[in-house]
């Protein structure tokens, strides 16, 4: 702690490898909402997956979740914001798909609450309620997994008693 009493905050930790370090080295926060934001974009990935194959079998239409979150994070033109100069005045469609891929994961976070997005949320946690009990939980889950290493790296457990 520096003789005022403030610490730094760390920004663009997320995926660092030692988040231990950061409060030895006097850090006190660390950004960290796109890694959540990552984690839960690749959570949904994988339960679309799922919900894909439930579909065909039962011949459903599916929630295209990725499909709308993208369209969603290309709408928005937050994408944008990271382009690299090789790509700049590109078409998203002309992109590569991992650095679509990438752009929408990272872009995902301003688009959270886009009513398209949250419909789509809902009918794939729908259609996926028929196999699982609470496909929502699943997505808790990951980000908590995530959230954990920076509980244990800053120490943070019993943290609410402290701002009460």
């Amino acid at each position: 702690m520096r003789p005022t009493g403030a610490l730094l905050k760390g920004h663009y930790t997320d995926w660092v490898e030692n988040p231990a370090d950061y409060p030895a080295s006097g850090m006190g926060g660390a950004n960290v909402g796109p890694e959540f934001t990552a984690v839960e974009f690749d959570a949904l990935e994988e339960l679309e997956q799922r919900e894909r194959r439930l579909c065909a079998n039962r011949r459903l239409p599916t929630s295209r979740m990725m499909a709308t979150l993208e369209a969603a994070v290309v709408a928005s033109n937050r994408w944008q914001k990271w382009l690299q100069p090789d790509e700049v005045g590109k078409r998203f469609v002309d992109l590569a798909p991992a650095r679509r891929r990438w752009l929408a994961q990272t872009g995902a976070r301003y688009v959270w609450t886009a009513p398209a997005v949250q419909q789509a949320r809902r009918t794939l946690y729908e259609h996926l309620a028929l196999v699982a009990p609470d496909p929502h939980a699943s997505i808790v889950a990951a980000v908590a997994r995530s959230i954990e290493q920076y509980v244990d790296a800053f120490n943070l457990y019993d943290a609410m008693s402290l701002l009460g």
